[in-house]
């Protein structure tokens, strides 16, 4: 029955034995152990994400690896939305990026029951807290509304059989000048109102050329889908180009 708030990077991260709790941490470069946990929230980047003997618990995450599902039951994942003014600067010194998030296909290594049921389900919409929740939060620094401030891409569900595909192209270091042009990219997604289906971090070298004509001129490159028209497409693509 507690809200623990640590937003300070760490190597790993251990959580043992807790019960009704909101548990809020900052990005950490190796894993995260979520273990005998229940009717917990938590919200967390880090580069593993490993649960066992849990039983609902809601987590809401960024991680460019699968997440692992283990004796645990009522496992709810959603895409990590929060924001606090040292998120970025954590994020770059962990070594992790906002722009690929593994969490739709977490791995569960126990055997559905007979019932067939899964063990965990994920939630394109971000974990929702009560008010009173919020409030807490944000009287620590840390918010969860969707603001221009944000660093890390909210996605939805779209029905768009001709999707728009927006890449941002950079050399792979230094890391961060290509983070923040995507970061650019995606604030005048949300400025003109449009949505995003998914986001990727990529190196180059690993992507056909056929697919990427002018891929060939840079090191890496942060793919955007989503739903917004062709004359804003070009209109937000030639800005980031200059």
């Amino acid at each position: 029955d507690s809200t623990i708030i640590f937003l300070h990077r760490t190597s790993q991260l251990i959580i043992d034995d807790c019960r009704h709790c909101t548990i809020i941490v900052g990005p950490t470069e190796g894993s995260v152990f979520i273990r005998d946990c229940s009717n917990c929230t938590i919200l967390t980047s880090c580069g593993q994400l490993r649960t066992r003997d849990c039983t609902s618990i809601r987590i809401g995450i960024l991680c460019p690896t699968e997440p692992i599902v283990e004796n645990s039951n009522d496992v709810f994942f959603y895409h990590l939305a929060m924001f606090y003014p040292e998120l970025k600067e954590q994020l770059h010194s962990a070594g992790l990026r906002p722009f690929t998030n593994r969490v739709v296909s977490a791995h569960d290594f126990t055997p559905a029951g007979s019932d067939l049921k899964k063990n965990f389900k994920v939630f394109v919409d971000p974990v929702k807290m009560s008010a009173e929740q919020e409030a807490i939060l944000l009287k620590n620094g840390v918010s969860l509304i969707k603001s221009s401030d944000e660093i890390i891409p909210r996605f939805s569900v779209i029905s768009d059989n001709d999707p728009a595909f927006l890449f941002v192209l950079g050399n792979a270091e230094p890391v961060d000048d290509l983070g923040d042009k995507a970061i650019d990219l995606l604030r005048a997604i949300y400025a003109a109102e449009m949505k995003i289906l998914a986001t990727y971090d990529v190196i180059t070298k690993n992507i056909d050329a056929k697919m990427i004509p002018y891929a060939g001129k840079a090191g890496k490159n942060i793919l955007n889908i989503g739903d917004w028209s062709r004359q804003f497409r070009y209109c937000v693509f030639n800005r980031l180009a200059t």
